[in-house]
């Protein structure tokens, strides 16, 4: 084998290797910028939802639809425990 084929082969070998592990890299990357944004728009959801959960302007039974752990029941276990 030629010494110009062996470095031809050895330079392709570590193309595809670094092609290989910039692909996991880019991977990563989006895979973390998709889970940054959905965190991102839960978290604005919640505040957008909890200040009309805690509306009084709300009939009790909406705020607990919005809300399914109910609140004065969880109030009234809390209290009683102690």
């Amino acid at each position: 084998m030629s010494w110009n084929l062996f470095l031809h082969l050895l330079c392709a070998h570590f193309h595809d290797v670094f092609s290989c592990i910039s692909g996991h890299i880019v991977g990563f990357l989006f895979d973390l910028y998709v889970f940054a944004v959905s965190v991102i728009s839960r978290y604005c959801t919640s505040i957008r939802v909890i200040p009309a959960m805690l509306s009084p302007d709300l009939p009790f039974l909406q705020r607990s639809n919005l809300f399914p752990m109910q609140m004065p029941q969880m109030l009234d276990s809390f209290s009683s425990t102690q």
